[in-house]
């Protein structure tokens, strides 16, 4: 077993399908990797902050990133296959 990492029984990907992921909490952010709980085909991705952070900008300005924010959603729709590396669809 990884450090920080755990598994979620029901994810849902930004297209809406449900699926297993595999998290990731570190000390600032939760990420996601979504997979099918059938096949384990790549649905997507979703990552949010845990925890308050202000980052420095430029200037001096200074934003902070509440706990909660949604910092990633992502849905994989298509896959195709191809008869090399380098190829398009």
């Amino acid at each position: 077993m990884i450090q920080e990492v755990s598994v979620k029984r029901d994810a849902i990907d930004a297209a809406g399908r449900h699926g297993v992921a595999f998290d990731y909490t570190g000390a600032w952010e939760r990420l996601e990797i979504i997979v099918s709980a059938q096949d384990y085909r790549f649905l997507g991705t979703y990552g949010e902050s845990v925890a308050d952070r202000t980052f420095d900008l430029p200037g001096g300005a200074t934003r902070t990133v509440k706990a909660g924010t949604p910092l990633a959603w992502s849905a994989h729709l298509t896959a195709k296959v191809v008869d090399k590396a380098g190829d398009r669809p």
